[in-house]
């Protein structure tokens, strides 16, 4: 019987880890598609960027990355979309005051691009 008892409780506590780790690749599944981390150089480089615009352009698109971050954790879709839509439309009129249209233009489409290959838009 208490074999019996013991073998309950194993199996028992093995399920609910099992629960637990697909809630949590779920979540990571999630977090993957709004993690957008772009190559700062790259984006530097591809852009064609001056020292300043350079500095700027790190800054704002680490609060593009922090904010993606915040609306993948968000468990209501509707809530999720509108700070990714928000998100975007933030990250968009900095980058349209820190660049020249030519590079506002060129980082658009990179943006854009992601976007759809990630299926957020």
């Amino acid at each position: 019987m208490k074999k019996l008892v013991c073998f309950v409780a194993l199996m028992l506590g093995m399920s609910t880890a099992t629960f637990a780790t697909d809630d949590n690749t779920e979540v990571m599944s999630t977090m993957e598609v709004y993690n957008l981390n772009a190559s700062a150089n790259g984006l530097v480089r591809f852009l064609n960027l001056n020292e300043d615009q350079k500095e700027s352009v790190i800054e704002t698109q680490r609060a593009f990355e922090n904010a993606m971050r915040m609306a993948a954790t968000m468990s209501d879709a509707d809530g999720r979309q509108k700070m990714v839509d928000n998100a975007i439309i933030y990250d968009l009129r900095n980058m349209r005051y820190i660049l020249t249209e030519n590079q506002f233009r060129k980082y658009r489409t990179v943006l854009n691009t992601t976007l759809r290959n990630r299926n957020i838009r």
